[in-house]
């Protein structure tokens, strides 16, 4: 009797393990010929130009459900702001904080490759004044050498280039130095006589033109305004820009050599003899000197000492 029970055990065990093997079988033949089993997404044959909206760049590779929420696909809008904007059903980044004042068109200035760099911004498609972005936060602003001005970029500069911009002068008549150092603005050149430094300084407006702003030639001497500097502080050679040296045989903005006036002094302050309008005449003349238009050399022979004459 022991041996039959160990044989219908042994049997009803085999049994079993057939039927698992073959269920095991028809799952494996079951996957093997479903239709989608293996086949490709059914968007990956489908061609999104038709729709109008040709997918580049990041576009390409994003999810359906990315743009097409709720499976909604008619209708998804096709201009960036519709879904790279604040408060779009479409999760897509909108506009940082701190991006500029501009209208939704981003490929203005952007490309579908990347956010940044932008490739070219488009001035048009912003809003509001230069100064709005152009503060040294949202985009380039002043520079450290900047002229000191309140005035809007657009006063001077164009939207195509920093370089090449022109001040506006109007109503600017005094205050030349303040932009004009050197620094922030073409200064002093080198071979300009001394004008003196800080509040002793001749301000430039006192002998350049306050409505010509072309050139610094358009000057006239203003002697009075330079009364602080000694007359031999420029007068002794004239090798300044503007002045005339004396030669041997011709008169110029110099004190004269022995050989072109032998009378002249060699050393001393000119205004002894000279007033600030013309070297031709002394203006130290006496009321009661004769009246004469006579060169002082020709009674005054003695050089530095009037006193003597002949």
């Amino acid at each position: 009797m022991r041996v039959s029970t160990d044989m219908t055990q042994d049997s009803v065990l085999r049994q079993r393990i057939r039927a698992g093997v073959h269920a095991l079988a028809a799952l494996l033949l079951g996957l093997a010929f479903a239709p989608s089993a293996f086949a490709a997404p059914a968007h990956a044959n489908f061609d999104h130009l038709t729709t109008g909206f040709e997918l580049t760049g990041q576009h390409r590779d994003l999810p359906c459900e990315s743009c097409h929420v709720n499976a909604m696909f008619q209708g998804t809008p096709k201009d960036c702001g519709g879904c790279h904007g604040i408060g779009s059903l479409v999760r897509a980044t909108a506009k940082p904080a701190n991006h500029i004042l501009a209208t939704d068109q981003c490929g203005a200035c952007h490309t579908p490759i990347a956010w940044n760099p932008a490739v070219n911004f488009d001035h048009t498609q912003a809003r509001g004044s230069c100064s709005t972005c152009h503060n040294g936060t949202m985009a380039q602003g002043k520079g450290p050498t900047h002229i000191v001005t309140d005035l809007e970029c657009d006063a001077c500069h164009t939207t195509l280039s920093w370089a090449g911009a022109m001040f506006t002068h109007v109503g600017v008549t005094s205050g030349c130095a303040t932009c004009h150092d050197g620094v922030h603005a073409d200064g002093l050149a080198a071979n300009h006589f001394p004008i003196g430094t800080g509040g002793a300084a001749v301000p430039c407006e006192a002998c350049h033109s306050t409505t010509e702003f072309t050139t610094w030639a358009v000057a006239t001497m203003n002697h009075p305004a330079a009364v602080a500097q000694s007359c031999a502080s420029c007068h002794e050679t004239a090798n300044f820009v503007g002045m005339h040296p004396s030669t041997d045989t011709a008169a110029g903005d110099s004190r004269p050599s022995a050989k072109l006036d032998s009378l002249h002094p060699t050393a001393g302050d000119c205004a002894q003899c000279h007033d600030t309008t013309t070297f031709s005449q002394s203006a130290s003349r006496p009321a009661n000197h004769i009246p004469t238009s006579a060169p002082c050399l020709q009674c005054h022979t003695t050089a530095g000492n009037y006193a003597l004459y002949s």
